[in-house]
């Protein structure tokens, strides 16, 4: 990864102790030490990303190290510091080792354009970017995913869904939980909807027309021409 002289840099010595943090992740393979240091370097992360003098990491990275800071869950952790081992090591990665864990996206999507700048926004603006387990399928509850979901609908859409305990969907909740994971969903996904307009996408509320209280699916947002 591209790395900036270190005298343009308020603290040199964080940027050098992140960088080493970030060596050894990809060199070490004991997991209770890559938890421990996925927690230094998002740390140290926090106060370099976005300095001008520091060169532009790819947003997925930058989703990956900012996701680990918010999250206490020792295999997600774990799991985090794989992805940003392999693109601390290779940016372009789309590699999808059973280790890595993901966040706001498939792999797959990390490095389309519109998915990244959708990222970018939203995690700039404090919207926590959902995080995902190898087998994110069966992992419910609260080391479920939470958050927002991004995918590519088409070159220029993205559509984003929130996930709560794992899921991003209704199925087998019952009443009063129902209407509690609606409310919030609501709310978190009417906020995707305002950060991006803001942010300058055409965003649009996808509601269903089944149910008796409003129930907001997801947002479609574009970037215009």
């Amino acid at each position: 990864m591209a790395l900036a002289e270190l005298s343009n840099i308020p603290d040199p010595a964080d940027h050098d102790a992140f960088r080493q943090c970030m060596d050894s992740i990809v060199r070490t393979g004991d997991t209770a030490s890559l938890a421990d240091l996925m927690r230094r370097a998002a740390a140290l992360f926090a106060g370099l990303d976005g300095h001008p003098a520091v060169s532009a990491a790819p947003e997925a990275f930058a989703a990956t190290l900012t996701a680990a800071g918010a999250t206490t869950h020792l295999p997600a952790l774990s799991a985090l510091a794989w992805r940003a081992g392999q693109l601390w090591a290779e940016p372009a990665s789309v590699d999808d080792d059973r280790r890595a864990g993901f966040v706001g996206c498939l792999p797959e999507y990390a490095h389309h354009p519109r998915v990244a700048a959708a990222s970018s926004a939203l995690r700039r603006a404090g919207i926590p970017l959902a995080v995902f387990l190898h087998d994110w399928h069966y992992c419910y509850g609260e080391h479920g995913a939470q958050g927002v979901y991004l995918a590519p609908n088409g070159e220029r859409t993205v559509e984003a869904s929130w996930f709560i305990d794992g899921r991003d969907n209704e199925r087998s909740l019952r009443r009063p939980r129902l209407d509690r994971v609606r409310e919030a969903r609501n709310a978190a996904l009417t906020r995707v909807r305002d950060v991006l307009s803001t942010a300058g996408w055409n965003a649009y509320t996808k509601a269903s027309t089944n149910t008796q209280s409003r129930r907001v699916l997801s947002i479609v947002a574009s970037l215009p021409l």
